[in-house]
């Protein structure tokens, strides 16, 4: 069903010299969205004139939330590719503001598995679904924040490598601090499980010109252990129509621990 995919990336990147020409075209955009951040791009304001509102152009967790009765879907494509393992994957995730201060969300996850050994079998199925409840923390006016508490249940077929088979807890603190024209995201939780612990973190600048574009870098990573993950994370979002928007991000590994490169695709409708 995805062959297409594959096909595309043979187009644009060869099969002999594929990632090295993928590297180079990421440093390529790596340095054009430095540029834009460097530029200090002027902000969209807010009716308070507070430049607010980037969170909805930047793919992943920050500390903003829905307002009550306020609706988002968003469906968002995900491919990883590493030295074992390419994976592509399929979320919907439904959230809901509660009150001004809570919001509920769920994930559904589709992946589809295509190991590099060929005597290995593809796989596809339903992964491990995540609900979440997020509250907003009381911050001076220039500050927002919000704690979430996600639990992740055991869906997918721990077998087939399609879920972890055991129920994981993942706290975080998102806390969002403006920064001159741009603004800064903290993203900080944990992972924990049965049998394991592990901390993640993400940090990201990102800024909004005046036609609403959003241009991010960030550093993600987690402590596993003996194994600490880093990948550097630019990205970008624009409105495509009135209550719909595109997310983009590009993560790069900077490590042996982490996957070469991925690209996260997500479309927000609003209602």
């Amino acid at each position: 069903m995805f062959i297409w995919l594959d096909y595309l990336l043979g187009l644009l990147t060869g099969k002999d010299r594929r990632i090295g020409i993928i590297k180079y075209r990421l440093k390529a955009a790596l340095i054009v969205l430095l540029g834009f951040l460097i530029a200090g791009c002027p902000v969209r304001a807010d009716e308070n004139g507070s430049g607010r509102g980037i969170d909805q152009g930047v793919v992943g967790d920050t500390a903003a939330l829905l307002e009550q009765g306020e609706l988002e879907i968003t469906i968002g494509g995900s491919y990883e590719d590493d030295s074992e393992l390419e994976t592509f994957e399929l979320t919907v995730q439904i959230e809901y503001g509660v009150t001004d201060w809570l919001e509920v969300a769920v994930e559904l996850p589709y992946q589809f598995l295509y190991p590099r050994d060929p005597e290995d079998p593809e796989v596809d199925g339903t992964g491990d679904i995540t609900v979440s409840a997020s509250v907003a923390l009381p911050m001076p006016e220039s500050l927002s924040a919000s704690f979430t508490l996600g639990v992740v249940l055991p869906r997918g077929d721990e077998k087939k490598d399609l879920g972890d088979g055991v129920v994981i807890w993942e706290p975080s603190l998102a806390i969002d601090v403006p920064l001159g024209d741009c603004e800064l995201v903290f993203d900080i939780g944990g992972e924990l499980g049965p049998d394991n612990e592990v901390f993640v973190y993400e940090v990201t600048i990102a800024t909004e010109t005046e036609s609403e574009l959003v241009v991010s870098l960030g550093v993600q990573g987690c402590l596993d252990g003996d194994e600490q993950p880093v990948s550097i994370v630019p990205g970008f979002g624009f409105p495509i129509m009135e209550d719909v928007e595109l997310g983009v991000e590009i993560p790069i590994g900077l490590n042996r621990e982490t996957p070469d490169w991925q690209i996260v695709v997500e479309v927000t409708l609003e209602y």
